[in-house]
């Protein structure tokens, strides 16, 4: 039962503190997580952290511990002005990068209003605290509409997108779909329906991806923009490997929502009224000229004429300036499930080590191209216990990039290479207990059953052996 809608500004006013400070405990311990996994499997890797890189990640494990424990505007600030150099550095960034910054920069905005307003030290300031904070939550979710809606254009540029196959591509892909047996058993026995209710699907995510801003904007709309955020991030997280994507949404989504609490056994919902306040104008005015910067940068057609305006007054360094620093703040054009990364997963390889006389499977893949994970997944990221083992290497081996060099690595001097050798000395580096190890390596393809009735079936296409020890990687030939 739903109570009255009547606004206590006081209560709501300490429920979402409490919602709010419980979101800022839930990020930073997930970013903790997944930048420790990141950390030390980066360190097993290359051996150990430069100087620099010590230092970098000690300051941004500093700001994401001040953030939780201290409500200094400062903390959060960092960490979204760091984010981005962090991933960057490490091969890491993601979609959900690009939510952790604009989630950060709300947590500083939030941080700043709570200090200002210092809650019911006077009569009015919780009621100007949650304009102020429903003003930035407007903001928040423009901004999260503006990356759909610029993703939206590679569809549209996408083959896979363009014939609404997008979806059935995906979840067939082992390297994409934790089910994608359950759905190859599905289009191998019935593909006709399987294609017809994948295409709506396609269809129905570029239809949101387009709308979803002009349904937030519109107050009698914005259920359907809950809706849609529900749906999406309810996908990516039950039927697409996204590693930590899902959980920096899924908090995003409950940051966005009114304000409910449970009280004398009745559900009561506060109104939210998220909208751009004339208070706050000048903030508005410093968001309008970013986002005005980027959409000015980014759009088919105006950016071609905007381009030539700048040439014309000679600012072109300027100009690359701007879309740098637009991009370390996450204002960039999302390039995700486009053909690149559909496409892969159709060549893989599984490793096996030499233990007790016997070959076993190192757990980075396996034969069918399914993702495996070292040790016990516990936020179901599949991302082999890191995303730098994922987005730096696996991932970069799915979508064709098999050697890491110069024009696909920030960092290619430290261990260069293909990427199934890197994963051997990590292997080596972080399990070993001997001196040297004897390791195997299967690759796989379904490359040839393409346009076949099994298009799934894979062949072993090749073995190779190689010898690790602590200073060299060596191939050899098949004992």
């Amino acid at each position: 039962m739903i109570a009255n809608k009547t606004i206590n500004i006081e209560s709501q006013t300490f429920y979402e503190i409490k919602k709010t400070r419980l979101i800022i405990i839930l990020y930073g311990l997930i970013l903790l997580y997944r930048t420790s996994q990141i950390l030390i499997d980066y360190c097993y890797f290359q051996g150990e952290l430069l100087t620099e890189e010590y230092l970098f990640s000690i300051l941004y494990i500093v700001f994401i511990l001040i953030t939780m424990l201290r409500q200094w505007w400062i903390g959060p600030l960092v960490v979204a002005l760091l984010q981005s150099k962090f991933d960057s550095y490490f091969g890491c960034s993601t979609v959900g990068s690009v939510i952790t910054i604009f989630i950060h920069f709300y947590f500083a905005a939030y941080y700043y209003a709570l200090s200002k307003y210092k809650i019911k030290d006077e009569e009015n300031n919780d009621k100007y605290f949650l304009l102020e904070i429903n003003n930035y939550k407007y903001l928040l979710a423009i901004l999260w509409g503006l990356i759909n809606l610029y993703a939206l254009e590679g569809h549209l540029k996408d083959p896979y997108w363009g014939n609404g196959s997008a979806f059935s591509v995906m979840l067939c892909n082992p390297f994409l779909s934790p089910f994608f047996e359950t759905f190859r058993a599905w289009y191998l026995s019935n593909s006709s329906l399987y294609f017809t209710i994948c295409k709506i699907a396609s269809f129905a995510y570029i239809a949101m991806q387009a709308l979803m801003i002009p349904f937030f904007i519109f107050r009698k709309t914005r259920f359907l923009f809950y809706i849609s955020m529900f749906c999406y991030i309810s996908g990516i997280t039950f039927f697409i490997d996204t590693s930590f994507l899902a959980h920096f949404a899924w908090l995003l989504f409950i940051l966005l929502l009114p304000t409910v609490t449970l009280k004398d056994s009745k559900i009561k919902i506060y109104p939210s009224a998220l909208k751009l306040l004339r208070p706050f104008s000048r903030i508005n005015y410093s968001y309008s000229v970013v986002i005005l910067l980027f959409v000015l940068i980014n759009t088919p057609i105006i950016d071609n004429y905007f381009k030539k305006v700048v040439w014309l007054f000679r600012e072109w360094d300027t100009y690359k300036l701007a879309d740098k620093k637009l991009k370390m703040i996450g204002l960039g054009k999302a390039n995700l499930f486009n053909a690149y990364q559909i496409d892969g997963g159709h060549k893989w390889f599984a490793i096996y080590k030499h233990e007790n006389n016997n070959w076993e499977l190192v757990p980075i893949m396996d034969t069918t191209g399914r993702k495996l994970t070292y040790g016990i997944d516990f936020f179901h990221t599949c991302n082999h216990g890191s995303d730098f083992l994922w987005l730096a290497n696996t991932f970069q081996y799915a979508i064709g990039q098999e050697k890491m060099d110069y024009t696909n690595s920030l960092t290619p001097y430290k261990l260069p290479g293909t990427v199934y050798e890197r994963l051997l000395r990590f292997d080596f580096n972080k399990y070993s207990k001997l001196d040297e190890k004897n390791y195997k390596i299967k690759f796989y393809s379904n490359l040839r059953a393409k346009g076949t009735s099994n298009p799934f079936k894979a062949s072993l296409d090749s073995t190779m052996y190689y010898y690790v020890n602590k200073n060299t990687i060596q191939k050899y030939t098949s004992p």
